[in-house]
């Protein structure tokens, strides 16, 4: 089989597309690494900042079982609950908002003393709290619409 010339022109146009197709999958090829590469490397950097950060939201956290903190981790109903217990009379809503969150029921939250006020309303609200003339105490406490003044004195754990 005899090649002519333009049978001859039409392969070399094939060869030479076949070529810089070849070229064209090899740079593709190069460039899809470097951007696997780029991935790789913004994913490391990304978990060295997720640890500082890990780190840096720990150092507001006290230390486990630290007393100085009876209710780091409670909601603002088990912890005022717990605290008018161990005072064993009502507190006025600033004492009791003052003691939750000296006592560390804000560590680490967002919104933090605002959430606790909420949780106090809310607690009232359904029962688990009562005030009455501007002190929080336990529904227990309460005897026709008035507190027990025996209840006050007594200290419960």
């Amino acid at each position: 089989m005899r090649l002519t010339a333009d049978s001859a022109e039409v392969m070399r146009s094939y060869v030479v597309a076949l070529a810089r197709r070849r070229t064209v999958v090899r740079n593709q090829h190069k460039s899809i690494q470097l951007l696997e590469a780029e991935v790789r490397e913004i994913e490391r950097r990304l978990r060295i900042m997720k640890n500082v950060l890990r780190k840096l939201l720990k150092i507001g956290e006290p230390p486990v079982g630290q007393s100085k903190y009876p209710y780091y981790g409670k909601s603002p109903k088990d912890a005022a609950l717990q605290h008018l217990r161990s005072v064993g009379r009502p507190l006025s809503r600033s004492a009791l908002h003052r003691a939750l969150v000296d006592g560390g029921i804000t560590i680490g939250k967002k919104r933090a003393e605002h959430n606790v006020r909420i949780g106090l309303d809310l607690n009232i609200a359904n029962g688990n709290l009562v005030e009455i003339d501007g002190m929080i105490g336990l529904p227990e406490w309460v005897e026709g619409g008035k507190w027990k003044r025996r209840e006050w004195l007594r200290i419960s754990s």
